[in-house]
């Protein structure tokens, strides 16, 4: 079965003729005509009640033409999915974070993507930053924000941030008022 048998089949149940059903269709009257037949032969049904005069839908027609739009319905619906996804509208992404992270900047970062990219879901996972680097190479993460020296080979990285390490002592320890 093809799906443009499906799509003729529906608008000739629209329009219930012939001649305007090929028109709306684009196509001329024969082979509108030859899918209908084709589609009732497939089906071992008759769709159509067909007379000099009038076209009207059998009682299998009827419960055909719902089922049909709800294909038709159906695959309009993945195409969009399909076009959303591929655009970068929707979509889903994966995020590795360090628990430190969530004192820093990435709370801010994830809060301004979810305003950019209303139809992207965003799963955050915590992990070391060794397990997010591993996961970004083997596809089980999208990005990772890690605290590393260096990028590992085979990923591009953006630093967001730099560090400032501090000792903290007691103030009566020997080292305290060095600097």
């Amino acid at each position: 079965m093809e799906l443009r048998h499906l799509r003729y089949f529906v608008v000739l149940a629209e329009e219930l003729h012939f001649g305007r059903a090929a028109l709306r269709l684009s196509i001329t009257q024969p082979p509108l005509s030859f899918a209908i037949r084709a589609l009732e032969q497939e089906l071992d049904a008759q769709l159509f009640v067909r007379d000099n005069k009038s076209v009207s839908l059998t009682d299998a027609g009827r419960a055909y033409l719902l089922e049909s739009r709800a294909i038709l319905d159906r695959m309009a619906h993945a195409n969009a999915t399909a076009r959303s996804i591929a655009s970068g509208k929707s979509g889903r992404i994966d995020i590795g974070f360090t628990g430190s992270m969530v004192y820093r900047e990435v709370p801010q970062i994830v809060s301004r993507f979810f305003e950019r990219h209303p139809g992207i879901e965003v799963t955050l996972r915590e992990m070391a930053s060794a397990e997010q680097v591993d996961a970004v190479l083997h596809g089980q993460l999208h990005a990772a924000f890690v605290n590393l020296p260096l990028v590992p080979e085979g990923l591009q990285g953006l630093a967001l941030l730099k560090d400032a390490f501090v000792c903290c002592l007691p103030d009566s320890h020997a080292l305290a008022n060095r600097k």
